[in-house]
């Protein structure tokens, strides 16, 4: 692997596309870890990188949190580490830095949070279960993907789903030996089978005619009821005055 060294241009855009690490520790924790890779920086250009990142109008909430989780320890003479990307000194700093951002990236639980993901009405069943795994992922400590959250979390997307796919998934027989994928699959079912805006605007206008026809016929039969019953008695009469 060769050292590179980060240019101002790279230090920018890293600076402005990525959201800040409160928010998604998981997005600046992978930057970093492959610019360790990438670029083989030396200890001076990981402090540029983080100096850059956390000094950012996105990052500046940040510095108290990287200050203690990342690097080596501030009291440390630094006159003493070696600069050589290639010494042993450095990789070993590189990955100090790696391991301190991963555990600064570990959130307390907060499934609040989780419970908030709910499917957007014409949101796809797929999309959805993404955001669902997402919010797993950044504010618990589960792994959503494993057996032991199976049950968890196949719970929450039929919760948190729309209300036609909610009513669909919760009449399935079986449902302990679904996969988070086989319920999607069933989601994905009824929400194939949707009508469009014009589909349901022409199915309406469809029942309005028929609700008109209906009432017509049934004002008719009422009206004629009524003209059989006057006939009815004008014939009596008439047989009574002769």
């Amino acid at each position: 692997l060769q050292y590179w060294p980060f240019s101002s241009s790279d230090l920018y855009n890293w600076k402005v596309n990525h959201p800040p690490f409160s928010e998604n520790p998981t997005g600046l924790k992978g930057l970093i870890e492959s610019l360790m890779y990438s670029h083989q920086p030396t200890w001076d250009d990981c402090q540029q990188l983080l100096q850059t990142l956390k000094n950012s109008p996105r990052g500046t909430e940040e510095r108290p949190r990287w200050d203690r989780s990342a690097g080596p320890d501030p009291g440390r003479d630094r006159r003493r580490i070696s600069f050589d990307s290639s010494s042993g000194t450095a990789v070993q700093l590189r990955w100090a830095l790696v391991a301190g951002l991963r555990g600064a990236a570990r959130r307390p639980t907060n499934l609040a949070k989780v419970r908030e993901v709910i499917q957007g009405p014409t949101e796809p069943p797929s999309v959805f279960l993404e955001r669902l795994m997402e919010a797993y992922r950044r504010y618990s400590p589960f792994d959503p993907t494993s057996e032991g959250q199976r049950a968890s979390v196949i719970m929450a997307y039929i919760g948190q789903s729309a209300p036609d796919i909610r009513r669909k998934l919760q009449r399935i027989e079986g449902l302990q030996d679904y996969t988070i994928r086989d319920v999607v699959r069933e989601a994905e079912k009824v929400y194939h089978k949707r009508e469009t805006e014009e589909e349901k605007l022409e199915r309406e206008k469809k029942e309005r005619r028929e609700d008109e026809d209906k009432r017509d016929r049934r004002q008719e039969r009422a009206l004629t009821r009524i003209l059989a019953t006057v006939v009815d008695r004008g014939v009596g009469l008439y047989r009574q005055g002769t």
